[in-house]
């Protein structure tokens, strides 16, 4: 088998069928196995499964007993994959009817450990374009695109199986977020050469009202957890000093655009960054804390009021 597609899913009865059809569209015959691994649904996810799929071939369709969460779907899929690459889809999601060939073509002429496209995000009526910059190595991309949605996502990318598999690389079962970016460091650590093609062949569907949408506690805890096991990852090699300053950076403004934390809650949670970041916040390059600044007042403004309520 060439190629496996995980894609897992939960209560995502009405959006399956476009993106299941896509998937199947795009399949390369005889050479793609499709992995659907439901988790715990209680709408009609697997009937629908099921009826869409029936006469389609290599096709797998997991059941998790209770809710384990995304992650946790991920890394089942993955075990039960057969195929040399593995590609991630999102239940909500979308593929051009050539994304898959495309990206295994480029995979191979390349002969790199990873594929990269850009792709759509869409809202409503609008589709956005956001294209991958090049990279020639996984080490380059992580410091050229550490932390964007471009890097972030793990469903605009083509992985080797076996460098998933030789290197231990999972998904962290215990994130609620970050989980694909702190996958796609560990992956690009060991990845030595990136193909990039230059099209948008992947739909993201955005839903402002999904849980992973909105700043909470649960997720800015996970946001600090992951910028930390990352930090630990990349900080004894000062090529990544940037990537990493932007990453500390990020989940430090997903703390203050959090709600439902009082002062001292905020403080604690941001005493789990490491020390070397505060330096650099606060003496760093003046031009990169201008332009957080600019980007982020309204986040330390809320985070001021909620101070002077105290």
């Amino acid at each position: 088998m060439e190629l496996s597609v995980i894609i897992p899913c939960f209560n995502a009865g009405c959006a399956l069928q476009k993106c299941a059809g896509s998937l199947i569209a795009a399949a390369i015959a005889g050479e793609t196995q499709l992995i659907f691994v439901d988790d715990a649904s209680t709408d009609d996810s697997v009937e629908k499964l099921c009826a869409m799929t029936r006469e389609v071939k290599n096709v797998t369709i997991l059941r998790q007993r209770t809710r384990r969460g995304v992650s946790a779907g991920r890394n089942a899929g993955c075990a039960a994959a057969t195929g040399e690459f593995i590609a991630f889809c999102d239940a909500d999601d979308f593929v051009e009817p050539d994304f898959f060939r495309k990206l295994v073509e480029k995979i191979r002429q390349d002969n790199a450990d990873a594929a990269v496209c850009g792709f759509f995000r869409e809202s409503g009526n609008a589709a956005i374009r956001h294209e991958t910059a090049p990279a020639s190595s996984g080490k380059e991309f992580i410091a050229r695109q550490m932390p964007s949605m471009e890097f972030n996502s793990c469903w605009n990318k083509l992985y080797r199986r076996e460098i998933i598999r030789t290197c231990s690389i999972s998904f962290d079962e215990t994130a609620v977020t970050a989980e694909d970016l702190l996958f796609n460091v560990r992956y690009f650590l060991s990845a030595r050469k990136i193909a990039v093609v230059d099209e948008a062949l992947y739909h993201y569907v955005g839903n402002p009202f999904s849980a992973t949408a909105k700043e909470t506690k649960e997720k800015a805890r996970s946001s600090v957890a992951a910028a930390r096991k990352i930090d630990l990852l990349l900080k004894d090699d000062a090529f990544f000093d940037d990537a990493r300053q932007r990453l500390l950076t990020d989940a430090l403004m997903t703390t203050l655009r959090a709600d439902g934390f009082s002062v001292s809650e905020t403080r604690e949670i941001l005493a789990r960054l490491p020390e070397k970041f505060w330096r650099d916040a606060r003496f760093g390059a003046l031009k990169q804390s201008v332009l957080h600044l600019a980007a982020y007042a309204p986040c330390f403004a809320r985070f001021l009021v909620r101070c002077r309520k105290k």
